[in-house]
């Protein structure tokens, strides 16, 4: 009986593992196998983490954590990069520092890395190649934080413990051999939300050396308009969804996922937010003619549920919540933006890279057109060691 149900358990496995490896991809995606495994991949780990949840084991953020960063192929380390795990006034980093061929006093320049992956799941774990690789490919100290994580600490911890690790090494440079001087902050996916927030909180601060530039990719940088063009024409169905973005954000703000079905139809905004100068700092206006015609329609602004609306508004407004809500960005720092074609965070980077070039930042805007979302941890890709060389050569320029 055991044999015949585990015979059955992997016919079923494969029947879904074959039907999830052909899930349709637009075919201009130059890394479309790639893609099509990672989906098939994440599927097999939802269902593991479901299952996990269901009888006890852990709860589905904890697995799926776990089991993505024992999938993840990592590249192997060598003795160029000293790794040492310390804490940042009680906030855990782990610490990228290039061995010196000879000793020396010098200060080499620093780089405050968030990750990605959603502000709920995953760790620094899973991104170790990629932060391995940027402190090999530029020579500087990287120091990756590991913030806490939604649902247990909601909206502003996971920030406040960004924060409170950046003023740290500010402060405290020297100490890791980091010229303060010359720091910069790096984020993805929501990291980059994490970045643009912390870089727009220390550009009012008189009290530490200014942060030289920032370096945002595909970043979550608005909750207050779910139905932009990309959000309703670029979802990869298994891979990121607008649903599954929202999801993120409400576990940034609630802790839980109550209430979606308004933001799924931006409801969660009424009339008169959506008329006000936060709705400008969101508007299609501000993309490319080609992006706005993706919409057959002008999206509407007379709308919206105002009790949930004024509930929501506190937070939502915050610009560390919302970083592309905020409305004055004139003395933030140079700044990278990493924008992909295949993503349902498209619009969002661009918006912001508009915005910022409106208030006289100095940007540089680098758009894969036949990337997706999250493709600078895929090591090795073409498109990913094409993002590293223009990293590291604006990186090297600016600090």
């Amino acid at each position: 009986m055991l044999l015949k149900n585990l015979s059955l358990f992997l016919a079923v496995s494969m029947v879904l593992v074959a039907y999830w490896l052909h899930e349709p991809i637009p075919e201009e995606i130059e890394e479309k196998n790639i893609l099509r495994i990672t989906i098939a991949i994440l599927k097999i780990i939802k269902v593991a983490s479901s299952i996990s949840a269901a009888i006890g084991i852990d709860s589905s953020i904890n697995t799926f954590t776990s089991l993505c960063k024992n999938v993840m192929v990592h590249i192997p380390s060598d003795d160029t990069i000293e790794i040492i795990d310390d804490q940042f006034d009680g906030v855990p980093v782990r610490i990228y520092r290039p061995v010196q061929k000879e000793e020396t006093t010098k200060e080499l320049p620093g780089l405050v890395y968030f990750r990605g992956g959603g502000f709920a799941t995953l760790d620094i774990d899973f991104y170790h190649s990629l932060i391995y690789s940027i402190a090999n490919e530029t020579g500087f100290i990287v120091i990756a934080v590991e913030f806490r994580r939604p649902p247990e600490h909601k909206f502003p911890i996971p920030f406040d413990d960004c924060l409170t690790a950046t003023v740290h090494l500010l402060r405290n440079g020297a100490e890791y051999g980091v010229d303060v001087n010359r720091i910069a902050i790096i984020g993805e996916s929501t990291g980059g939300n994490l970045a643009a927030a912390v870089v727009q909180r220390l550009a009012v601060e008189t009290a530490f050396p200014s942060l030289k530039a920032q370096v945002l990719m595909y970043p979550f940088l608005q909750a207050f308009d779910f139905m932009t063009p990309s959000m309703i024409t670029r979802e990869l169905p298994g891979y990121l969804t607008r649903q599954l973005v929202i999801e993120n954000w409400l576990l940034y703000y609630q802790g839980n996922n109550s209430g979606i079905e308004k933001f799924l139809s931006n409801i969660h905004t009424g009339p008169l937010l959506k008329a006000s100068e936060y709705g400008d700092a969101v508007d299609h206006s501000l993309l490319p003619e080609k992006f706005q015609k993706e919409l057959p329609e002008k999206p509407q602004k007379n709308f919206g549920d105002e009790k949930m609306s004024d509930t929501f508004e506190p937070t939502l407004l915050n610009p560390y919540y919302s970083p592309l809500l905020a409305l004055n960005l004139e003395k933030l720092p140079v700044t990278m933006m990493i924008t992909a074609e295949y993503d349902v965070l498209r619009d969002d980077g661009f918006m912001y890279a508009k915005r910022l070039t409106q208030a006289g930042v100095t940007v540089k805007h680098e758009h894969f057109e036949h990337s997706f979302h999250g493709f600078i941890s895929l090591m090795g890709t073409s498109s990913q060691q094409e993002a590293m060389t223009i990293l590291r050569k604006f990186l090297l320029e600016n600090l």
